[in-house]
């Protein structure tokens, strides 16, 4: 009987050595799918303030006081208060007051996932302000709760600021808001 010496078997230390080097290198396919992050109740989630000023928020399961300073203020909220206003479908969530920053949180939460993208940076909402005014008045109405605050205090600022100095666009901002910006350009000015 004749043998085939091609189908000899590697040496060990070779089998060894790839063994090593797959182990170095794990091999991923297309089709491999990440588990989703579990949060226990204790674990902390970063959520930033899209909200001018303050923000307080008292957690509804662990009754922790969370309190934004300003816009970007990033603030790590315990899970079970988190899943609770998002349960809830409360205004610090719908509104939205404040943002969760944890990818894997807001994938498993559509809720969240349908109202961010439909957010607008404050960049973006900056904007709004060089529109003309029919369109800056129809745009601030289609804006959630959350937006419309931030857009009336970056409008106060921008006044005092004197970012924004055509008497047209801050009367159009008073009126959308019903209040009178035009007295804040006459605050430096005594």
């Amino acid at each position: 009987m004749a043998t085939n010496r091609n189908t000899r078997r590697k040496p060990i230390a070779d089998d060894a050595m790839a063994d090593t080097v797959q182990a170095e290198a794990p091999v991923t396919t297309e089709h491999e799918v990440t588990k989703p992050k579990k949060f226990e109740n204790e674990d902390v989630v970063p959520c930033r303030s899209i909200t001018a000023g303050v923000l307080v928020m008292t957690g509804a399961r662990s009754g922790n006081v969370y309190r934004w300073y300003g816009i970007d203020d990033v603030l790590e909220v315990e899970y079970r208060d988190l899943i609770a206003e998002v349960r809830s479908r409360s205004s610090y969530i719908t509104e939205p007051f404040f943002v969760v920053d944890d990818a894997d949180f807001v994938t498993q939460n559509p809720l969240l996932k349908e109202i961010y993208e439909n957010l607008y940076s404050i960049k973006d909402l900056a904007s709004i302000f060089r529109l003309d005014p029919r369109s800056m008045t129809d745009t601030i109405n289609k804006l959630p709760k959350g937006a419309k605050e931030t857009v009336k205090s970056l409008a106060a600022t921008y006044i005092q600021e004197h970012r924004i100095d055509s008497l047209r666009t801050i009367q159009t901002l008073s009126n959308i808001f019903n209040c009178n910006f035009e007295y804040l350009t006459d605050a430096d000015e005594d």
